[in-house]
C-alpha cells in the first residue's frame, strides 16, 4: 500500500469514528430514555419526548440509564422466557410433529407446558387430525387436553366422522365427550342429516345421544327449523326436550322471528314457553336487535318473562353496539331492571370504548340510572385503573351503593398500589371499621 493511500484510509477511518461517536451519544437516549415530562412541558402542550430537544447527559445520567436498561432487559427475558419455552417446545420443525411432541413430554407440568400441548395440537391437526387426536389422547386427563380436543375434533370431523366419533368414544362419559359429541353431531348434519340422527341413536348412553343431538338439531334448525321441533316432539321423555325446542328458537329466531313467535304461542304456557321466548329474543338480536327490543318492550305483558328476555337482548345487544343498548336500557318502562340493563351494557362498553362510556354516563341526569352506569363503570375500572375509578365512585349519589363500590376499589387498589390505596383509603367517607380492616387485614 502507499503512503497516500495509507493516509486516505487512516482520515476515512478518523472520520468514521468521528460519525460514530456522535451517532452514539445523540441516540442513546433518544426516543428510549426521554427524561420526565415536566409541569411546563404540560402547560405548553409540549411534544412527544421524541421532538424534544437533545441534551447532551450528564456522566451519572450514563450510568443510571445504563443500570435501567440492563435490569430492564433482564426483566423482559425473565418475562418472555416462558414464551420462548413454549414456542421451543410446541414448535414444528423439520423434524415434524413427533420431535415436537416429545419436547413437549419433558416440560414440567404448568401453564406454559398447557399451552404448549394447545399450540402443538392446532398446528399437528391442519395436516394430520386424526394423528394429533391419537397424540392428545395418549396424555393424562386435563384442561389442555380437553380443550386441544376440541379444537383438534373439527377438522378430523370434516374428513372423517367415523374416527372423530371414535375418538369421542374413546373417552369416559362426562361434559368433554358430550362436546365433541355435540361438534360431530353438527358437522354430521351438514352433509348427512338422516346418517347423522342414525349415528345418534346407536350411541350407547343417554347422556352422549343428547349432546349428539343438541349438535344436529342446532344445524337442523338453521335450515328447517319446523321439522326439528316436529322431530323432537317424537322423542321419548328421555331426552331433554326442552332444551332441544331451546335450540330450535334461537336458531328460528335469527331466521323467521314472527313465524318462531307463532310457534312458541303453540307450546305449553309456563316455564317452558319463557325459556323459549328468552332463547327466541337472544336469537332475533343478533339480527335485529332493534326489533327484538321493540317486541319486549311494546308486545309483551310486565312479568318475569319479558324481564328475562329483556336480559336476552341486552346480552346479545351489547356486544355489537353498547350505546344504542344502554340507551335502550335507560328507556325501558321498569325503572328496577332499567338499572340492571344498564349495568350490563355500560360494563360491556366499558371493555370497547371506556371513553366514549364515560362522556355517555356523564351527561345522565342525577339518579338511580346514573349510579347503576357508574357502579358498572366502577367496577370495571378498579382491576386496572384504580385511581379513576375512586374518582367516579365519589359521584355515586346513592350512599349505600356508593360504600360497596368505594370498598370494591380499596381492595383493587391496595393490591397494586397499597401506598396510594391506603392514603385514600385514609382520607375516604368509609366506616371506621371498614378502613381498619382494609388497612390491618
Amino acid at each position: 500500500m502507499s503512503d497516500k493511500s495509507a493516509i486516505g484510509l487512516s482520515a476515512s477511518l478518523a472520520l468514521a469514528i468521528v460519525v460514530l461517536g456522535i451517532y452514539l451519544n445523540s441516540t442513546h437516549f433518544l426516543p428510549d430514555s426521554p427524561g420526565p415530562v415536566t409541569a411546563t412541558d404540560t402547560q405548553q402542550g409540549a411534544a412527544t419526548p421524541r421532538h424534544r430537544a437533545y441534551q447532551t447527559p450528564s456522566a451519572k445520567t450514563v450510568r443510571e440509564s445504563d443500570t435501567a436498561r440492563f435490569t430492564n432487559d433482564k426483566l423482559a427475558a425473565k418475562l418472555h422466557a416462558p414464551n420462548r419455552q413454549i414456542s421451543a417446545a410446541s414448535t414444528m420443525d423439520q423434524a415434524g410433529p413427533q420431535s415436537a411432541a416429545a419436547r413437549v413430554a419433558k416440560m414440567a407440568p404448568g401453564s406454559a407446558r398447557d399451552v404448549a400441548i394447545r399450540r402443538l395440537a392446532t398446528q399437528w391437526a391442519l395436516d394430520d387430525p386424526e394423528a394429533a387426536a391419537e397424540w392428545l389422547l395418549s396424555l393424562a386427563s386435563g384442561p389442555a387436553r380437553q380443550t386441544a380436543l376440541r379444537t383438534v375434533i373439527i377438522p378430523l370431523a370434516a374428513g372423517n366422522l367415523e374416527a372423530a366419533a371414535a375418538v369421542a368414544l374413546s373417552l369416559p362419559p362426562g361434559a368433554t365427550q358430550g362436546q365433541l359429541l355435540g361438534i360431530i353431531g353438527r358437522e354430521w348434519a351438514s352433509s348427512d342429516l338422516p346418517g347423522a340422527l342414525a349415528w345418534m341413536q346407536q350411541l350407547p348412553d343417554l347422556q352422549g345421544r343428547q349432546s349428539a343431538l343438541e349438535g344436529i338439531v342446532a344445524t337442523w334448525a338453521q335450515t328447517e327449523p319446523q321439522s326439528a321441533a316436529d322431530y323432537i316432539r317424537t322423542l321419548s321423555t328421555e331426552f331433554d326436550r326442552v332444551q332441544l325446542h331451546s335450540d330450535v328458537a334461537m336458531q328460528w329466531g335469527k331466521q323467521d322471528p314472527f313465524a318462531a313467535l307463532t310457534w312458541v304461542a303453540e307450546q305449553t304456557v309456563g316455564e317452558q314457553r319463557d325459556l323459549l321466548l328468552r332463547n327466541l329474543a337472544w336469537g332475533w338480536a343478533q339480527n335485529d336487535p332493534v326489533a327484538a327490543g321493540d317486541f319486549v318492550i311494546y308486545q309483551m305483558e310486565a312479568d318475569t318473562a319479558r324481564s328475562a328476555t329483556a336480559q336476552a337482548v341486552v346480552n346479545q345487544w351489547a356486544s355489537r353496539d353498547p350505546s344504542a343498548t344502554a340507551s335502550w336500557a335507560a328507556a325501558y318502562p321498569d325503572p328496577g331492571l332499567s338499572d340492571s340493563l344498564i349495568e350490563d351494557a355500560v360494563s360491556r362498553w366499558v371493555d370497547h370504548d371506556p371513553a366514549a362510556a364515560q362522556a355517555w354516563i356523564e351527561r345522565l341526569p342525577e339518579g338511580a340510572p346514573r349510579d347503576a352506569a357508574t357502579g358498572a363503570y366502577v367496577r370495571k375500572a378498579a382491576s386496572n385503573d384504580p385511581q379513576a375509578a375512586a374518582a367516579w365512585v365519589e359521584t355515586i349519589t346513592d350512599t349505600n351503593q356508593r360504600l360497596v363500590q368505594m370498598e370494591t376499589v380499596a381492595r383493587n387498589w391496595l393490591t397494586i398500589d397499597r401506598d396510594a390505596a391506603t392514603h385514600w383509603i385514609s382520607q375516604s367517607e368509609l366506616p371506621y371499621e371498614t378502613r381498619s380492616l382494609l388497612l390491618n387485614p
